[in-house]
């Protein structure tokens, strides 16, 4: 699914009105009845909705709702905020299909106006507000009558849904300024159309969305058949794609051997983890590279891989020979020890095979950094770091969109593959290509979590899946592993070996 900005947006509804063709107002309609739908699933008729509406199209988006959920029998009053003093024709036409409902409630908002009486009548009632003022429409801070009335509705304590985009949230990062304080709309949940909005993905500004919900509404594909556009947010049908079907005659053989060096003294659950991802996404062999200590822990609990002895005893010191291999994951739980940091320099300089590097591996990677700088990763490897792992590579970044901006940047820099992790994962390719994930929760935010990645990349990589591939493969299924886990449990209870149990790689 592509990313694109609020102009593109705009040009794509535009392309559609002329394409299908429909007239802009019915678009509307369409956008609006997308809206309601998703509220008659939320909310019963013991539910009030008060929708404060702009003057433009985000507003006439609220209109339509408005008169479609006052049909269906729902108490419905329309707070119309008189920001401006023009309107968009499309607004204009549903106010007026509004007020020709019986008993039509519109209260309207003026410069210097008393916001009680917005709830006047419903304070014994739970009302749950739909802000429809701005929408994309948002460029500048809010100020005035709109920055009240936004103020007005986080002070509420109701469940808010906003239309498209919380007011006073821009759309597009380049409209965002980290230097200032941002006002919008905090919102519960977020009714969003066609495709997610960029400003969405990063903590700064996404936070203000709570749930996103996308919704199709119908824009012509034509138009996206069109675009040309380095961001990408994944779906379903996208990863279908990717996806190798088995053939009734394959074999072990034919699905490759991994090699995962992983695991320490006191940190053989990572190994543990990471292996039995690994057979979980489909390797044909896993063989489990671990100091001598580590040896029996790992026979005993995961007997579908083979363990190769590393020569030390409590730490490994990358002893391995990677040539007989298919691919290889190495980092979860290695530790920097100093001979640790020798074998493994050693390692990488010889190594030419697909590689996940993760964790204590992307460490040792910094460490070599400060006393080589000029140092070599493998050319199409994948890393995986979280955020403080990617500062230890790539430095501190003020905010999540400049840290981006350096992810691409590192990903161009080192032709390498950079999954970086958080709510969005988002994978950087060397060609600057960036694929933001759409799956997971925050029961991923869990010790062990980034293992079990590392070990089904590894795992996909030995399938012979492209690091492209294999990645985006990986970080898709681990995030619906998240969350098929979530429906078990909860977002709290959630471990990393449930990941393991709910890992399903296949087409939907």
């Amino acid at each position: 699914m592509k990313l694109l900005s609020t102009q593109e947006i705009r040009e794509w509804d535009a392309f559609t009105i002329v394409r299908e063709p429909i007239s802009s107002v019915d678009l509307m309609e369409r956008a609006g009845r997308a809206c309601a739908a998703h509220l008659l699933t939320r909310f019963s008729r013991e539910y009030a909705f008060v929708i404060f509406c702009g003057q433009g199209n985000n507003g006439g988006d609220g209109l339509v709702v408005a008169r479609l959920m006052a049909g269906y029998g729902y108490r419905v009053r329309v707070v119309l905020v008189q920001h401006s003093t023009r309107s968009s024709a499309d607004f204009r036409t549903n106010l007026e299909r509004f007020r020709q409902l019986p008993g039509a409630d519109i209260h309207e908002l003026t410069a210097g106006a008393d916001f009680a009486g917005a709830w006047s009548g419903l304070s014994d009632i739970p009302a749950v507000i739909v802000d429809a003022l701005l929408g994309s429409g948002t460029n500048k801070p809010l100020e005035g009558l709109l920055a009240e009335t936004v103020q007005a509705i986080n002070r509420s304590g109701r469940p808010v849904v906003s239309i498209d985009v919380p007011t006073g949230l821009p759309a597009d990062m380049e409209q965002w300024d980290p230097g200032r304080p941002q006002l919008a709309v905090n919102a519960e949940t977020t009714l969003t159309f066609q495709i997610p909005k960029i400003s969405f993905l990063f903590p700064e500004t996404g936070n203000h969305c709570g749930l996103v919900k996308i919704l199709d509404i119908g824009l012509h594909p034509g138009y996206l058949e069109k675009r040309n556009t380095e961001l990408e947010y994944l779906d379903q049908d996208f990863v279908n794609s990717l996806i190798v079907p088995r053939r009734k005659f394959d074999h072990k053989g034919r699905f490759g051997h991994a090699l995962l060096i992983a695991g320490s003294r006191g940190k053989n659950g990572a190994a543990i983890l990471a292996a039995r991802a690994c057979l979980r996404a489909g390797a044909g062999l896993l063989s489990v590279g671990v100091p001598q200590e580590s040896y029996p822990i790992l026979q005993a609990a995961v007997p579908e891989a083979m363990v190769v002895p590393d020569n030390s005893d409590r730490y490994p010191v990358f002893s391995f020979v990677p040539e007989k291999y298919t691919a290889v994951g190495l980092g979860p739980g290695i530790g920097t020890e100093a001979k640790t940091l020798e074998g493994y320099k050693r390692f990488l300089e010889g190594l030419h095979k697909p590689v996940v590097i993760d964790a204590d591996g992307i460490n040792l990677l910094a460490a070599l950094w400060r006393s080589e700088p000029g140092f070599r990763i493998p050319g199409q490897a994948v890393l995986t770091p979280h955020v403080k792992e990617f500062e230890r590579l790539a430095g501190s970044a003020a905010h999540g969109y400049e840290r981006f901006g350096m992810l691409r940047k590192f990903a161009r820099k080192h032709q390498v593959y950079v999954l970086l992790k958080g709510a969005h994962s988002c994978l950087a390719t060397p060609e600057g290509r960036c694929y933001f994930n759409s799956t997971g929760n925050p029961a991923l935010a869990k010790g062990g979590s980034g293992d079990v990645l590392t070990g089904m990349i590894t795992g996909l990589l030995a399938q012979g899946y492209s690091p492209r591939d294999a990645a985006l493969l990986g970080m898709y299924y681990h995030g619906k592993a998240g969350d098929a886990a979530r429906r078990k449990r909860s977002e709290t209870s959630v471990i990393a070996s449930d990941l393991v149990e709910e890992i399903r790689i296949a087409r939907c």
